[in-house]
Formats: structure tokens, sequence, C-alpha cells
């Protein structure tokens, strides 16, 4: 019945319907695009730890600066009350824990901004392991379509071998 029907549609000059190549199509297309969410989701993250780690930076070094200003204002001014001293003495304290308290907070910052450097390159092998066996179930399919249709034109060129 196929061999009819080829003969059929191949001497009445229509071309041959059922060589065309079927498109590819990935069976967990949905889990590697979620998976790709995910790993943007860990870029923005990471970004984000990233901008907060830059702004604390910028705060411990805005302390520091305040506490050598101090200090140098402490060594300098040779007039300083016996009341001013105590209060500058105070001052400095403060700035020294509030540097003490930046300086933590930065290092945790640091962490964070590690944990999820990790998360990103977890998530960017597990996108780049399933876009791999994307790739090489393309490949097969393909090949495999490839070899069907030599199947058909060979079955066409005996069909029409046995025509003469």
């Amino acid at each position: 019945t196929l061999n009819r029907a080829c003969k059929k549609d191949f001497f009445a000059g229509d071309s041959y319907q059922d060589t065309e190549l079927m498109p590819f199509k990935f069976s967990l297309q949905k889990i590697l695009e979620l998976r790709v969410q995910r790993e943007d989701e860990a870029r923005q993250k990471l970004a984000q730890a990233r901008l907060e780690f830059q702004q604390q930076s910028e705060l411990v070094d805005k302390i520091k600066s305040e506490l050598e200003k101090c200090r140098n204002k402490l060594l300098t001014d040779k007039a300083i009350s016996q009341a001013e001293l105590w209060l500058w003495v105070a001052y400095e304290e403060g700035v020294k824990n509030d540097l003490k308290d930046a300086e933590q907070h930065l290092q945790l910052l640091g962490q964070k901004v590690n944990r999820f450097r990790q998360e990103l390159i977890l998530r960017s092998k597990e996108r780049k392991l399933l876009e791999k066996f994307k790739q090489k179930q393309a490949e097969k399919y393909e090949y495999e379509q490839k070899q069907k249709e030599q199947r058909e034109f060979d079955e066409i060129a005996v069909l029409r071998f046995q025509q003469r």
C-alpha cells in the first residue's frame, strides 16, 4: 500500500511528502527554561549582594576616615579643656564601635556574596548540563531523520527502477 501510494505520488509529479523532516522537540524544554530562570535569579541575587557589599565597604571607609579625623583633632588641638577632651574620647569610642559593627556587617555580606556566587555556579552547571543533553538529543534526532529520509529515497529509487 505504501509502495503504491509512493508510486502514485512520485509518478504523478507530486513531491514526496513523507520525507519532510519534523522539527526537533526537546521533551525537557520546560525544565530547561526553569533552570535558565533559576540561573537568572541567582545572577540577580549575586548582583544585589555585591552592591550591598560595595555600599557597606564604602561605609567602612567613611567611618575609618571619620575616626582618623577624630584622632588628628585630638593630637593637633592643644587647647582642649578637660570636658572637651572627655567628649572627644567618648566620640572616638563611639566611632570605634560603629567601625567594629560595620566591619562585622561587611564580613557577613562577604559571606553572602560567596554563598550567592556558589549558587550561581551550581545553577549555571545545571543549565549547561541540560543544554548539552538537548544538543545531543537534537543531533541524534537529526541523524535518525536523515537515516529515515535516506531509506525513503532508496525505496523510491527501487520503485522507480522496477517501473522500467
